[in-house]
């Protein structure tokens, strides 16, 4: 087999994020003996798979390098609805560590930080349609997940982002 046509990314995707048809195409390559790639004909069934580590725009798609999202042992994955200035304003690519932090409710008398929780970014954030606020997807420990999830869900929740490694 001289050649075969194989997945490609058309665009570039974040590891966590989303792969939609608009970042795949396929392009013809000769032989490569040792080198994984995915053939074209399994391009449909890679949308709506998630991007298991960074995909640039041009690279080959491997096999392992799209698939379902996996939450490991002993952890949850939560979905944050944040304010504007919840969140910093810079990149916060998945990987990346953050603390959680729990802010207080207006009537609260004790005005200081409250409990803390260290978070992994799933995926990067994105805006919600109204451009009122950030949808961010973590993982936390699986016994801090109600927590932060009740928290998030009354608004008393910010994120910080902390050093990578």
């Amino acid at each position: 087999q001289e050649s075969r046509t194989v997945v490609l990314m058309a665009k570039a995707v974040a590891r966590g994020d989303l792969v939609e048809s608009t970042d795949l195409t396929t392009t013809t390559i000769g032989r490569a003996s040792g080198v994984a790639v995915v053939p074209a004909a399994e391009l449909p069934g890679l949308v709506g798979q998630f991007a298991r580590v960074d995909l640039p725009a041009g690279s080959l798609v491997g096999p392992d390098s799209v698939g379902a999202r996996v939450v490991p042992a002993g952890s949850a994955h939560v979905g944050l609805r944040l304010a504007a200035g919840r969140l910093p304003s810079g990149p916060l690519p998945a990987g990346a560590f953050v603390s959680l932090v729990a802010v207080p409710a207006p009537m609260d008398a004790e005005r200081g930080p409250g409990a803390q929780f260290e978070a992994v970014v799933v995926s990067t954030p994105t805006v919600t349609s109204d451009g009122g606020s950030w949808l961010l997807d973590v993982q936390v420990e699986q016994g801090s997940a109600a927590a932060v999830a009740a928290l998030a869900a009354s608004d008393r929740i910010s994120v910080i982002r902390k050093a990578d490694g």
